[in-house]
């Protein structure tokens, strides 16, 4: 009795066995069964076969692309929860070219445990998102859930929906086409607890990356965007409200209007980012006057909404258009911390607070940062306020220097302008604050050298430190800005 146990689990094992089917547009032929098409020298040809056989779909089933082919006119569907989209062989990835269609649907009925991982998808028949990753545009849609995109290329656009899914090392490009001008598109409330990591992103008209209406919990890191028109990552609540998003570690660059925008975005954190060739704005807060309340975020009034935002550890380097744009923005909001950031060489204001009356910035905190030389010197000083209140609830611990210079503040309704002498007398502020050279090891790298005064000057506001206190600026030490040890050849 006992052997014939164990012979019944060993060959009910081997019927869950997983399977693994092949597909090559060169080298397939249809005609061939299935258990051929287990074989990579026997493969099937077309997608269409793949959807005929698509009731035989199993979970845990592979479904594996020849790299160097290319399907034309076809869209990848998913059949069945819980398999596996990848490639074989050796060369190019395989593509998936779907012509005037999308190129790869997550089907609402198979969207749990998917895994794509190696294949190139187009849209070469017209202009559009290349792949839909669940519908957006169905409000009781749920999306696709613990999914797992990786290792892939995007030409064009890619519409995502859904929850606790990983987006992980793709390259996403809009140089032959941008689709609506978005790289990475998240819609509504079904959206949260998705991680965007390791991707390149690049050449859109618009955004790179856009997250939208009610969307939450999200994290965004590691990610390289670049050349997109707009913004690098939007954060856009859209008369809405979208909250609780890690923006992180990321790159990005050459972004005309703004690296990282902030719109109706609640309890939100933008940690560690490095930013450089911006124009506008690297960092933008603005409310709507009106957004709604969700799951506790939000307000009905947005003119001085708490966003209970940190913006910390980000590095700024060159950038702004002319004598209006601002790196760090906030307009007509209140609850931001801004600590331990690093900024130099932006063209015009440092910091801007942009507001009709002090109500409207509550408890906005500028601590620990570094702002070193503003390219041209103009009307605006480094920190720059609508008029000269004493608006700012915590103004202290930074390090600011332009060459001797001693536009520190300024009231961009007079123009009149501080030194950081003459705003300490006038406001009790930036007691111990300071105006030196920070002593960076270049131009590029932000680092401080170990006998810079910002060492050990900074306040505890939290954030992790190894001196006797924290350091000013977005480094800790000679660590980068998640305080991973780094070896840098700093001069005296």
């Amino acid at each position: 009795m006992k052997l014939l146990f164990v012979l019944f689990f060993i060959a009910l094992s081997q019927c869950c066995l997983a399977s693994t089917y092949y597909f090559s547009s060169r080298f397939g032929d249809d005609s061939r069964s299935s258990e051929q098409a287990k074989n990579s020298l026997t493969p099937w040809k077309t997608l269409d076969k793949l959807n005929s056989f698509a009731a035989s779909i199993r979970p845990g089933d592979f479904v594996l692309f020849n790299k160097g082919d290319v399907w034309t006119g076809a869209t990848l569907t998913t059949m069945c929860n819980g398999i596996t989209f990848g490639n074989y062989g050796s060369g190019e990835l395989p593509v998936i070219d779907g012509g005037t269609g999308v190129a790869i649907n997550i089907a609402r009925d198979f969207s749990l445990n998917q895994t794509v991982d190696g294949i190139a998808f187009k849209m070469t028949g017209t202009k559009g998102m290349v792949v839909q990753l669940g519908n957006i545009w169905n409000d009781t849609d749920i999306g696709m859930s613990n999914c797992r995109i990786k290792n892939c290329v995007f030409y064009g656009g890619v519409q995502l929906l859904g929850s606790y899914n990983f987006f992980e090392n793709n390259i996403v490009d809009g140089s032959t086409n941008d689709g609506n001008g978005n790289g990475i598109w998240e819609h509504h409330k079904f959206c949260h607890h998705n991680t965007y990591t390791g991707n390149t992103i690049s050449n859109f008209t618009v955004r790179g990356i856009w997250t939208m209406i009610n969307t939450h919990d999200c994290i965004f890191e590691n990610n390289i965007i670049h050349d997109c028109q707009v913004a690098g990552i939007d954060l856009d609540g859209a008369y809405h409200v979208d909250y609780g998003h890690t923006i992180r570690n990321n790159k990005i660059y050459n972004c005309p209007e703004y690296s990282i925008a902030l719109e109706n975005a609640f309890d939100s954190n933008i940690n560690g980012n490095y930013m450089y060739s911006g124009g506008h704005s690297y960092i933008y807060a603005i409310n709507y006057e009106q957004c709604e309340v969700m799951d506790g975020h939000g307000a009905t009034n947005g003119i001085g909404a708490m966003l209970n935002t940190t913006i910390s550890g980000n590095i700024m380097i060159g950038g702004g258009i002319d004598f209006t744009s601002v790196a760090i923005g906030i307009y007509k909001v209140g609850g931001i911390n801004v600590y331990n950031n690093s900024i130099y060489d932006f063209k015009s204001r440092f910091f801007n607070l942009d507001y009709a009356s002090a109500s409207e910035v509550p408890m906005i905190r500028l601590v620990n940062n570094v702002f070193s030389t503003i390219e041209s010197p103009s009307w605006y000083a480094m920190i720059s306020f609508s008029t000269n209140e004493n608006v700012l609830a915590e103004d202290d611990y930074n390090c600011f220097y332009n060459n001797g210079l001693s536009d520190i503040y300024s009231d961009y309704s007079t123009g009149n302008q501080k030194s950081l002498a003459q705003y300490k007398a006038a406001t009790g502020k930036g007691l111990h604050s300071i105006s030196v050279n920070p002593l960076f090891v270049s131009t590029n790298d932000l680092h401080l050298q170990k006998t810079s005064l910002c060492i050990d000057a900074g306040k505890n506001v939290g954030l992790t430190f190894s001196g006797k206190a924290p350091d000013m600026g977005a480094y800790e030490n000679l660590c980068d800005p998640i305080n991973k040890p780094m070896i840098i050849q700093a001069s005296n």
